[in-house]
């Protein structure tokens, strides 16, 4: 099943590359694009999700713009979906009844998370009738429920404009950025003390979260959201030999935190930072793994996780010697139960930033950075 899905989506692939120039990928990398229905994007919560091999779109979301009725009927455990042309009844999320009565399995099964449907998008071509287009230079799947829809490719030419055309504007906007990014937590003392000063200098960071620190601090996470922090990947474990032996084992501690932060906060992010920086992810396997993330690496190293003895005071000095002569700083630091310091240093470390002209920004999936591996 999975090899259909992908030589169906690859048969999507090509025809936009004969037409319009775009790459083909692989089938994963189709997890967290972006949706575009004909020529409208959806907004960031709405994107398409990989689970168990298989593409999925939140069809709770999409309902209204592909113009589909959802009837949920608990008495016999079916979902009825229909649009203008076609009427599909799912039992138990995975048979399907068409409206001619014949039965048959769904290729992949529908999902139930954060109180939504996540549909197959092999379904919407296959059961409903419509037609998906994979936009890889924008990672976006866009579908077309139209005829005379726009062509995908001035879509992706008006995305890459207004993407260069806000870079430009961030450019020209903010003459010094930096970029406060916070690894290995979440912690139950050092993080909500680096949130308490965040929250009263009203600056938003990035924090890069170890997924088993999840369960025992959801609150915490829910708190960072809540506030506007950004949220970044940074494995299950941390630790080496399980990260980094193999690109499968690489990609079970990624999963493992992407499943985390979407379980316990509704959370997708392309956003990675790899466990003691970029040498060890030199390898084409790894590489591969991370090819659908951002992988966010650091210039200016607070060198608060170089010595358990650094204090406060040390911390200001490494952060302002190198910040100084830049235009552009991502400042790494962290806020696992080890790094009191950086809590105390992160006031004097602010000010200092906000006194010399910088402005403090959290990364977002699409800021334009450079310091990537």
């Amino acid at each position: 099943m999975i090899k259909r899905e992908i030589i169906i989506l690859t048969i999507f692939l090509a025809a936009l590359f004969l037409f319009f120039g775009t790459s083909s990928v692989s089938a994963d990398d189709y997890n967290n694009y972006g949706l575009f229905i004909d020529g409208t994007k959806l907004d960031g919560t709405s994107v398409a999700r990989m689970f168990n091999g298989f593409t999925y779109v939140p069809l709770n979301k999409i309902k209204a713009n592909i113009n589909v009725a959802i009837v949920e009927d608990k008495t016999t455990n079916s979902i009825t979906i229909s649009n203008s042309t076609k009427s599909i009844k799912i039992i138990n999320a995975v048979t399907v009844q068409l409206s001619d009565n014949t039965i048959m399995d769904l290729d992949a099964p529908l999902i139930f998370r954060d109180n939504n449907i996540y549909f197959p998008i092999l379904g919407l071509i296959d059961l409903l009738g419509y037609e998906v287009e994979v936009m890889d230079d924008i990672r976006s799947i866009r579908i077309k429920t139209m005829g005379d829809a726009v062509l995908v490719g001035k879509l992706v030419d008006a995305e890459l404009n207004k993407k260069l055309n806000a870079a430009n504007a961030e450019s020209s906007g903010y003459p010094r950025v930096a970029y406060l990014t916070f690894d290995d937590g979440l912690d139950s003392k050092v993080t909500p003390i680096i949130l308490d000063t965040l929250k009263k200098e009203d600056v938003k960071a990035t924090f890069f979260i170890i997924g088993k620190t999840i369960e025992k601090n959801k609150s915490l996470l829910l708190r960072m959201i809540e506030e506007g922090h950004s949220i970044g990947n940074h494995t299950f474990t941390h630790i080496k030999e399980n990260i980094y032996s193999s690109g499968e084992n690489l990609k079970r501690e990624i999963d493992k935190t992407n499943t985390a932060l979407f379980d316990a906060a509704g959370l997708v992010t392309s956003l990675f930072r790899p466990p003691y920086g970029g040498t060890y992810i030199k390898s084409d396997e790894l590489k591969a793994v991370l090819n659908p993330y951002r992988t966010i690496l650091w210039n200016v190293d607070s060198m608060d996780s170089k010595s358990r003895s650094i204090g406060s005071a040390e911390i200001l000095s490494s952060v302002i010697n190198q910040v100084k002569n830049k235009k552009s700083a991502v400042i790494i630091m962290h806020d696992s139960g080890t790094h009191m310091e950086t809590a105390k240093a992160l006031p004097d470390i602010i000010k200092y930033l906000k006194d010399n002209g910088f402005t403090i920004r959290p990364i977002m999936e699409d800021t334009n950075i450079y310091y990537q591996y």
